[in-house]
């Protein structure tokens, strides 16, 4: 593998290429595919060792080896003081407008407790008005009698 690295691309293509043949007329199935993977890495072998931290921004069509991937979604692999935690939630840019304004479904704030006990005491006034009116108002009115001759 170590060989591998070190030859030009095309020829490093062509002697892969030659292995997998080989292997598949010896064996009659294709190499496994952790095999695959490590010959693939070893094609990638410039892409995947440049460690330039911009690489997103330099080259048209980067490839992110397994820790430049980890440091950029999970924040792992970092370097001491970077501020890296990972990437930024896109959830922010879905729910703003190009206005600039939040359009993301609104939620009610839950009341602290003090807020809850002012609202029971309130409620327990009111309830005690209304159930006075409505006594008044469903009250038995006097009967009046009319004789008509």
């Amino acid at each position: 593998m170590i060989g591998l690295t070190r030859m030009e691309r095309t020829e490093r293509i062509s002697a892969i290429d030659t292995y997998i043949n080989d292997v598949i007329e010896r064996t009659g199935e294709c190499p496994n595919p952790a095999e695959l993977e490590r010959l693939a890495d070893a094609i990638l072998h410039e892409e995947l060792s440049d460690d330039d931290e911009h690489k997103m921004a330099h080259e048209e069509y980067p490839i992110l080896s397994a820790t430049q991937y980890a440091r950029r979604t999970q924040g792992k692999h970092k370097r001491r003081g970077s501020g890296m935690g990972g990437e930024t939630s896109l959830k922010v840019v879905e729910e703003t407008g190009t206005d600039g304004r939040s359009h993301r479904k609104p939620s009610r704030r839950k009341r602290s407790p003090y807020e809850l006990q002012f609202v029971d005491n309130n409620a327990k006034i009111r309830n005690k008005e209304r159930r006075e009116q409505y006594a008044k108002d469903t009250k038995a009115g006097e009967v009046k009698r009319y004789f008509i001759t």
